[in-house]
């Protein structure tokens, strides 16, 4: 989260408190996230902490270097990136297990108490979930207690894991990961993604055959037999070589300019189309700086589109607004459908929560995946990387899509299991097509 506050943060930071220095100088808690910062006069040290552990995670030479400082209440403040926001409130001292850092360990006992403490205070979905932590420590802690110190913990986390079903939950050691999708098809993401390109590639599919390919496979486009503007967006990334950071901001400026471009270049061919349909059915996410260009390209004034908290060992800590608004991108001003379906995660999710407040776009298809939080990352002290939910998302409406993926306006048949291509790929473009041209015609 950091490493994408610090890429965030090419905007002039403003000024802390409009005071000098000094008044930086000192111990911060983050308000969620599980964060300690302790500014003094040689740089910032970033902590990672939970009630029993503190892990040194990152160094700045100056606070400024994390993001954009914005003045809070009650002497807080808010370092802002591209798209995250998180408070700081100021505390007396590090805590105690910041003074005396803890060696890495690969004791099944000591790591244990580390996950289940970092899920406790950071995870808000127990109760959406179904999963009773407090009982998951009480029948786990003991058989994990009774391990050899050189035994795998790998099977007991990862049976903890997958009761969750949770798409933003991960472990990863080396060349083991666990991760958890919902996915009724059973196909890989490259695999359905590779299929709708085919499939749109087939001159009997509903572009004619005449599909464009552009920013190294992320976008493909065309434009269907009744003249509909066609626009895929397969990731929220990945649209140049740039670096790659993390959730919150995957992506380098660079990426962000790439995808800037290739979109424009697609938007001039469909100036005179009656409308645009906008398929994000198969997008596993990315980038909310991507979400934000491309709902930029339909926006015509500043919507609130939802907002962001963090959770914070038992509550909400504050909430940050999320706007949709005009971008520095080639506008499409006419009707939009957007598509999606149970792959449409994360950062595109975030895309469809900013369209759906638009009064010239509607949602067609089947619920998303609803995994909209950016993923916290924690290293456990025996080295592997953890990855969870921290954040919930609240949409302008008041509803919060957490487990239950974001409703479509309008509703259409899931695809069966070892469907055609038409019923996977082309039910959903050809009903949005004839939508976006009935409409044209209405009007």
């Amino acid at each position: 989260m950091f490493l994408a506050l610090a890429a965030g943060a090419a905007l002039v930071a403003d000024p802390f408190f409009g005071l000098d220095k000094a008044s930086q100088t000192g111990v911060w808690r983050s308000q969620g996230y599980g964060y300690v910062l302790d500014v003094g006069d040689a740089g910032v040290r970033i902590y990672d902490v939970t009630s029993s552990s503190c892990a040194l995670s990152g160094e700045a030479a100056k606070l400024e270097e994390l993001g954009v400082i914005e003045k809070g209440a009650n002497g807080r403040f808010v370092l802002a990136g591209d798209t995250a926001r998180i408070g700081f409130e100021r505390r007396a001292a590090l805590p105690g297990a910041c003074l005396s850092p803890e060696s890495p360990t690969a004791d099944p006992l000591r790591n244990f108490d580390v996950f289940w403490e970092t899920f406790n205070e950071n995870y808000p979905f127990f109760a959406l979930r179904g999963v009773d932590w407090k009982a998951v420590r009480e029948a786990y802690r003991p058989r994990v207690a009774a391990l050899p110190r050189d035994a795998d913990l790998w099977p007991v986390l990862t049976e903890i894991l997958g009761r969750f079903q949770d798409a933003h939950i991960r472990l990863v050691d080396g060349e083991r990961r666990f991760q958890v999708r919902r996915n009724s098809s059973g196909s890989s993401m490259p695999e359905i993604q590779k299929g709708l390109i085919e499939y749109l590639a087939r001159s009997d599919g509903p572009l004619g055959g005449q599909v464009t390919l552009d920013a190294h496979d992320r976008l493909a486009y065309g434009t269907t037999r009744e003249g509909v503007a066609y626009l895929a967006v397969m990731t929220m990334g990945g649209f140049s070589n740039g670096p790659v950071g993390w959730p919150g901001n995957t992506t380098s400026e660079e990426d962000v300019a790439a995808a800037r471009a290739a979109l424009d270049v697609a938007f001039a061919r469909f100036e005179h189309a009656p409308g645009l349909i906008l398929d994000l059915r198969f997008n596993p996410g990315g980038s909310e700086s991507i979400s934000a260009l491309i709902a930029g390209c339909f926006a015509d004034r500043k919507r609130l589109a939802y907002t962001r908290a963090g959770w914070d060992g038992d509550h909400l800590g504050p909430a940050f607004e999320t706007y949709v608004e005009p971008g520095g991108c080639r506008k499409f001003a006419g009707p939009v459908v957007v598509l999606t379906g149970e792959r449409t995660t994360s950062a595109a999710e975030a895309l469809v929560m900013r369209l759906r407040v638009l009064p010239q776009a509607i949602v067609m298809g089947q619920p998303t995946q609803g995994a909209h939080s950016d993923v916290l990352s924690r290293t456990l002290p025996n080295g592997w990387r953890l990855g969870l939910s921290n954040e919930v998302y609240t949409l302008a409406d008041g509803h919060v899509y957490e487990g239950l993926g974001i409703p479509p306006t309008i509703t259409t048949p899931a695809p069966e299991p070892g469907a055609p291509p038409e019923a996977i790929y082309g039910a959903d473009i050809r009903r949005g097509a004839e939508r976006l041209v009935a409409d044209s015609v209405a009007h």
